[in-house]
C-alpha cells in the first residue's frame, strides 16, 4: 500500500525542531498527541508525517510479540530519504505511555527489520520534556514504537 503523506512539516522554533502539534496527529485508538523531532542540522531536510498505516509495518517485532505503532515518518535530505551515512541524526520524542511498563520496550523499523536496539530515556541529547521520552535516529523513513505485548497497558 502506497504512504499517505499527511502533512509536510518545515522546521520551527530554534530552526531545528520539526513539530507535529496534538491536533493534526490521532493515534488508531483517537488519543491526540504532540511529536516532535529535533536534528543536530537541517540544511536540505524536510519531515513528511505519514498517515499511520499498520500494513506498511511489521505486526511483530523479533521476539514475535506485537508492536504498537506509535509514528511514522519520512526524513529527507535534498529530496531522498535520509541514509546513516548523511551525518544528519535526530532526536524522536515519544508519548510515554509504555515507557518502563513491565514487558515493553522501544521498536522501530528501519525498512528491513523491527529493531530493539535503541533504548529511549527521559533525558538525552535534548532536554527532557513532561509526558514524553527520546530516543536518537540516523534514518529516513522509520516506523516507531513499542513492542513486547507487555504485561503492564494494553
Amino acid at each position: 500500500m502506497a504512504k499517505v503523506v499527511r502533512k509536510t512539516v518545515s522546521p520551527h522554533g530554534n530552526g531545528k525542531e520539526f513539530k507535529l502539534d496534538r491536533h493534526d496527529y490521532q493515534t488508531k485508538h483517537g488519543q491526540t498527541q504532540e511529536l516532535a523531532l529535533v536534528f543536530n542540522q537541517t540544511d536540505g531536510v524536510t519531515v513528511e508525517w505519514l498517515d499511520m498505516n499498520t500494513n506498511d509495518l511489521p505486526a511483530n517485532d523479533i521476539n514475535n510479540k506485537p508492536c504498537i505503532w506509535v509514528n511514522y515518518f519520512n526524513v529527507k535530505k535534498n529530496g531522498q530519504h535520509l541514509k546513516n551515512t548523511d551525518g544528519v541524526t535526530y532526536t524522536v520524542f515519544l508519548p510515554d505511555t509504555y515507557f518502563n511498563q513491565p514487558g515493553y520496550y522501544f521498536v522501530y523499523f528501519d525498512g528491513t527489520a523491527v529493531r530493539t536496539d535503541k533504548t529511549p530515556s527521559r533525558t538525552g541529547s535534548q532536554p527532557a520534556r513532561p509526558g514524553m521520552v527520546q530516543v536518537d535516529l540516523n534514518i529516513g523513513d522509520p516506523g516507531t514504537g513499542w513492542g513486547g505485548g507487555g504485561t503492564g497497558l494494553k
